[in-house]
């Protein structure tokens, strides 16, 4: 998957997951979308400061719910399939374990 944003759909999917999640958090600096394109899909991860987690997932998820619509609306227009996932700190820190442990204890494909 390709790290860099290059497809419009791809651009106009992370200015408006920015522009919405900005505008209730209270650290709008520290948000941040890292998209993945692939072939088919494209995935994207918003990050935010800790202590804004309450705000972006809301009451009974709610608010990463409406997320998820805007998300879906903006991939019906260019007709891609997008992923959507929040990442909390809590996995991040997981992603992270993980990296360690592939990397002390690389996996050998057997033939």
């Amino acid at each position: 998957m390709d790290e860099n944003p290059r497809e419009p759909e791809v651009e106009v999917a992370m200015r408006e997951i920015l522009l919405v999640v900005r505008t209730f958090v209270n650290k709008p600096d520290e948000v941040r979308v890292v998209i993945r394109s692939g072939e088919t899909s494209v995935i994207a991860e918003l990050f935010t400061h800790p202590a804004d987690i309450p705000l972006v997932i809301g009451r009974n998820g709610h608010v990463v719910g409406s997320i998820r619509s805007l998300l879906s609306a903006v991939a019906g227009k260019y007709h891609v399939d997008f992923h959507f996932t929040y990442v909390t700190e809590m996995m991040n820190r997981r992603r992270e374990r993980e990296k360690r442990r592939a990397i002390a204890h690389p996996v050998e494909s057997v033939s």
